[in-house]
């Protein structure tokens, strides 16, 4: 079959269509799990069909960056191999993951160059429907979070426990969503949230207050603790260093605070599950926790330094442990090298053009946000948050070479 009969059956004009349905599936569609720690999205269909459009209208290959995707991917191949006897087959997914990754950035790219609006029209459509779904099941409104929500739930007990605490009693609901667990969640929204806070005007109120207040809506009812503080500081970060004028800073600020307070007091309990942290932190069970699985990775971090002890998902299954930091996590994987790799693997965009990447303002703000919650989250573990991050890479690129052009 000729590439000419091929590109009859596949035009260049799907790419935007290609988008479209990776952004709803990553969103909307759940996983299904074949095995623990190998999680198969609908959107992995798209993958092929994204190296197929590449391989018939190649762009511009961006080298610096496909450079460090290889070399990260047989890095993170050396240290499996450098652990060999500890290593199952679905760790082998994690060179995939960078792969994937890559390629979702490089056909992104080229899509949103061609597509100046198409990343901001289909993120307007998709956050109020994002909004609707969570407040389904926030209300479970006709029994949605028996029917429909354990099809997302991560864990059994996050759903069994939504709303309640361990003895049955009342408590805060963390709402799960499409990413089944609230941590994660919330990260969807604070994705949303550092898009819209890069579209406000400095001058007037625009469409993108709206898309703000019900991103941070829906992030203070994940009731997430890491990941409001990031919100907060991206908002703060914005309304402080953009120079906005008096008059859309008050209004703005006003509906960002709204928003803040209705998240904040929709659950009466939100109050102690916040000072249960801020206020007494030895008492907290959710730390304590932390620390204490900090302390054993810590340990075992001392015994391999540099290269770490490869994914080695199965440490964690058989002892039912959660890194619940992504820096600890990248750490005792891949070793101090691999912990370099991982900040490199955040940053490194933004150095492609800093004063694009400020002025753009979106990805510097994600990036925050994501830099705050791998404290204690691992964002970049999870299929969802890495295809959004990757989207974001995208867009940051695209941005890159719209403003080189208008400006040359």
């Amino acid at each position: 079959m000729s590439a000419k009969f091929i590109s009859l059956l596949f035009p260049k004009k799907t790419g935007p269509w290609i988008f479209i349905l990776f952004l709803f599936s990553v969103l909307f569609v759940p996983d299904f799990w074949p095995k623990p720690g190998l999680h198969l999205g609908v959107e992995e269909i798209l993958i092929p069909l994204m190296l197929l459009h590449m391989a018939l209208y190649p762009g511009k290959l961006i080298k610096g960056f496909t450079i460090f995707i290889i070399v990260f991917s047989l890095y993170i191949l050396f240290t499996i191999l450098l652990n060999f006897s500890t290593q199952t087959f679905s760790d082998y997914f994690e060179v995939y993951k960078i792969l994937k990754y890559g390629i979702i950035v490089l056909f992104m790219t080229g899509v949103f160059e061609e597509n100046k609006n198409l990343f901001d029209i289909t993120l307007r459509i998709f956050l109020p429907l994002l909004l609707l779904f969570n407040m389904l099941h926030y209300f479970n409104v006709l029994g949605f979070n028996q029917i429909i929500e354990p099809y997302y739930a991560l864990s059994e007990i996050h759903l069994k426990n939504f709303g309640v605490d361990s003895l049955g009693n009342p408590a805060v609901k963390r709402m799960l969503g499409t990413a089944g667990n609230p941590n994660m969640n919330a990260l969807i929204f604070l994705f949303f949230l550092t898009y819209f806070l890069s579209k406000l005007d400095s001058k007037k109120i625009n469409g993108a207050s709206v898309f703000v207040f019900m991103s941070l809506f829906g992030l203070g009812v994940c009731q997430s603790r890491t990941t409001m503080v990031a919100g907060i500081l991206v908002v703060g970060k914005t309304l402080l260093i953009r120079r906005f004028s008096i008059k859309s800073f008050s209004l703005n600020a006003v509906i960002i605070f709204a928003a803040i307070l209705a998240g904040y007091f929709l659950s009466k309990y939100s109050y102690n599950y916040f000072t249960n942290t801020l206020l007494v932190p030895s008492e907290n069970h959710s730390i304590q926790g932390r620390l204490s699985v900090w302390e054993i990775l810590w340990e075992m971090v001392l015994q391999k330094p540099v290269f770490g002890h490869g994914p080695t998902k199965s440490f964690f299954y058989e002892r039912v442990l959660y890194s619940d930091g992504e820096y600890i996590l990248y750490l005792w994987r891949y070793g101090f090298i691999g912990l370099l790799f991982y900040l490199w693997w955040l940053i490194s965009p933004l150095f492609r053009n800093f004063h694009v990447a400020r002025k753009n303002g979106f990805f510097l703000l994600f990036v925050i946000g994501l830099l705050i919650s791998a404290i204690t989250n691992n964002p970049l573990s999870d299929p969802m948050i890495l295809s959004l991050f990757a989207l974001a890479t995208a867009h940051q690129f695209a941005y890159n070479e719209v403003y080189k052009s208008a400006n040359t």
